[in-house]
């Protein structure tokens, strides 16, 4: 396995400097020039030689193939640039953004399994009942819901006061709420549960925005993968030896169903990644969603090289993460 992980690693590189070098020449080769619009000296045009300036700054009066490859040496290194817009370097950009998308991220990943799983195996057990197929019914109604309409309407209907003002419609954190610093203290203080409350508060609207949908289909999936294990013969086996519905349940027939379900639960961060992207700009979250989109409308082109990267990087991690995790489940799987 260790051989084959090692080959997978390679394809993985060489795959990943495809991705990068589509992305640049596609980006470079939009129209316009670098920071077209952005004010200066209270300018809002850029003169020619202020262009000028900023293509030999930005090393843009270069082929695009050498371009290509001083942004790559300097990605090797973990050095992103500064940002066309802000002058920041896009690693510092990155640290901030990345800790406001996990907030988003990781409650959502563990509710779409934590009640996906469970509602897939509930209604493969009573696919007969009325109440499973209504249940069916509504999961894929909620799956269709296209994920900024729904934000919309959660803050039309719980963050307005037309409504129920339940919940704030925007940002991770209130205007009384100071930024806390620290977590192996925080809760012993009052301050501390302060924040954390105000936090999970503003994340209620986010979190089930991003769960409902990706739940549904998980439910699906592992309902349809249940249905599938439980016809297999050794559940009739199981069940002729007079093991308990529970036990055949669990340790047979769902560890059976699992195994394309730990190939998706390796594909969970860059799925909740690339939905981040539209539900930041709808909550006002400022993580690395928001970040990029702001950099697409702003052309701000080292920006959105380091997300690209890092979103590619992490989908192609988790495809081989999957493999090895399918291999593991089930030895029958033969890696390749």
């Amino acid at each position: 396995m260790i051989r084959h992980i090692f080959k997978r690693l390679l394809i993985l590189v060489v795959t990943l400097l495809g991705i990068t070098a589509l992305t640049f020449f596609c980006i470079r080769a939009l129209p316009g020039e670098v920071g077209e619009g952005l004010e200066s000296e209270g300018r809002t045009e850029s003169s020619g030689e202020e262009v000028d300036h900023r293509r030999r700054l930005y090393a843009l009066d270069q082929p695009i193939p050498l371009q290509y490859w001083t942004w790559l040496t300097h990605c090797a290194r973990l050095d992103f640039g500064h940002s066309w817009i802000s002058s920041r370097p896009v690693g510092e950009m990155l640290r901030d953004a990345v800790p406001r998308s996990l907030q988003v991220m990781i409650p959502s990943i563990l509710l779409w399994y934590g009640l996906g799983i469970p509602l897939g195996v509930f209604l493969a057990l009573r696919r007969r009942s009325m109440l499973a197929r209504m249940t069916t019914a509504g999961l894929l109604a909620l799956y269709s819901l296209p994920g900024f309409f729904l934000g919309t309407l959660l803050i039309v209907t719980f963050a307005s006061p037309e409504w129920f003002c339940w919940f704030p419609s925007s940002g991770l954190q209130g205007d009384l709420v100071a930024e806390y610093a620290g977590f192996g203290w925080m809760f012993s203080t009052s301050e501390g549960w302060s924040f954390l409350v105000d936090r999970v508060w503003h994340l209620v609207l986010p979190v089930v925005c991003m769960v409902v949908a990706t739940t549904a289909y998980l439910a699906e999936q592992t309902r349809v993968s249940m249905l599938e294990s439980l016809g297999k013969p050794w559940i009739r086996t199981a069940r002729a030896k007079g093991l308990s519905e529970v036990r055949v349940v669990v340790r047979h027939a769902l560890r059976h169903a699992l195994i394309p379900l730990v190939m998706l639960a390796a594909l969970a961060l860059p799925a909740a990644f690339t939905g981040s992207v539209f539900l930041e700009k709808i909550f006002s979250i400022e993580g690395v969603g928001w970040t990029f989109i702001q950099a697409v409308g702003e052309r701000d082109h080292p920006v959105v090289m380091a997300v690209t990267t890092m979103a590619a990087a992490l989908t192609l991690l988790g495809v081989l993460f999957s493999d090895v995790l399918a291999a593991m489940v089930d030895p029958r799987i033969e890696f390749r």
